[in-house]
């Protein structure tokens, strides 16, 4: 049997699920200290956003999105995550913009729009 060297991509697909489920949990950390310490919450909340935005893009272990609300600052999306089912919510304009090719959830409800783009 020959010596098979494993690509970049396999290598990346096998970690992945560790990836996801690290960012998940460094997103919920964020979000729980943003929310503990108030007078760090802005900056705290943009690092969640972050993780969110990296979370998007891991492929097989993207968060499903399940509302799409729109705000006075822009779209809210709900989103529930797939490694650790909890629920955080992301400024939509915050993802970045390869992240931004998500799939709605069927069942999800859209406030006072019909497409949450």
């Amino acid at each position: 049997m020959p010596n098979r060297r494993e690509t970049f991509r396999h290598i990346v697909q096998k970690v992945a699920g560790r990836n996801a489920s690290a960012l998940e949990t460094r997103a919920r950390q964020a979000n729980w200290l943003a929310h503990s310490h108030p007078s760090q919450a802005r900056k705290l909340f943009r690092i969640k956003n972050r993780l969110m935005s990296q979370l998007f893009m891991v492929e097989g272990y993207e968060p499903t999105i399940l509302d799409c609300v729109p705000t006075v600052r822009g779209l809210l999306l709900s989103v529930q995550l797939s490694a650790s089912w909890g629920r955080l919510h992301v400024p939509l304009d915050r993802l970045a913009p390869r992240a931004r090719g998500y799939v709605l959830n069927p069942r999800a409800r859209i406030f006072r729009t019909n497409k949450c783009s």
